[in-house]
């Protein structure tokens, strides 16, 4: 069966298909012609040289050749789409997070500063902090991001810097499990009427910038693959074009398909 084998051989000279798909393709055209041939042979008694002639003749009438490829091509476009739709769904979901966090953290410290707003108001024309005005303050604090709260009495209202070493009023509450890894903390205070205030309190400005960064990293990683990957199978350099993709991404993506459509 020399013949087929060398027309068989001869259909693959100028597909696109990788050297695993070709190796498989071909196994299920010989599979197919094979069957053919064996029937010519022991069933109608047809002479070698002209069984393997009939198959072949037989096989182009079939088109069988052309609607493999298809299914296949159809299937790799399919695969291919996947992986871009996947590198650009990282993108999303990166550039997504990225503004819910920073909204949330833009809202937490309006939040922090409202409420230190409303502490210190309630201070005003207070000489001291008395269980009742503390009962007040612990409540306001409960419903807010605020962690930490230290109040200090000043003993010289005119001058805002001078605070005591003790604090008049301490508020502190206790961290959630893991809390200090996804959230990030922040100092900040207020000196007014005199009193000093002083706050620690949360935010996800970092975990916002930290999504942001790793969705955008799992998209140019996931797409320089895909990228590479079509170069590949379209046998155009892969690891040339693989180097390109990782540094210029989507403008040398754009370069490679320009010149491919040349060629």
């Amino acid at each position: 069966m020399k013949r087929i084998d060398e027309y068989i051989n001869k259909l693959f000279e100028h597909t696109n298909l990788n050297d695993k798909e070709i190796i498989e393709t071909k196994a299920e055209i010989k599979s197919h012609l094979y069957e053919s041939y064996r029937h010519l042979v022991h069933n109608e008694n047809v002479p070698d040289e002209d069984a393997q002639q009939i198959v072949i003749e037989r096989f182009k009438e079939e088109d069988f050749l052309q609607a493999l490829l298809k299914e296949t091509n159809k299937k790799q476009k399919l695969a291919f789409r996947k992986g871009f739709l996947i590198s650009l769904l990282c993108l999303f979901i990166g550039i997504s997070l990225y503004f819910t966090f920073h909204k949330i953290s833009v809202d937490m410290v309006t939040q922090q500063s409202d409420v230190t707003g409303s502490i210190i108001t309630l201070l005003q024309n207070k000489e001291e902090i008395d269980s009742n005005l503390e009962d007040e303050i612990i409540y306001t604090l409960q419903k807010s991001v605020i962690k930490n709260m230290d109040i200090y009495k000043l003993e010289d209202s005119n001058n805002l810097l001078n605070k005591p070493n003790e604090p008049s009023f301490v508020y502190e509450r206790d961290y959630y499990f893991a809390e200090p890894i996804y959230r990030s903390f922040h100092e900040g205070g207020v000196r007014r009427d005199g009193w000093a205030i002083e706050t620690k309190y949360s935010h996800f400005y970092e975990l916002a910038s930290f999504c942001l960064v790793f969705g955008v990293l799992s998209y140019w990683i996931t797409f320089t693959i895909w990228a590479t990957l079509k170069a590949y199978y379209l046998r155009k350099s892969p690891f040339v074009w693989g180097i390109v993709f990782l540094l210029t991404n989507i403008l040398g993506y754009i370069y490679f398909d320009i010149s491919r459509r040349r060629d």
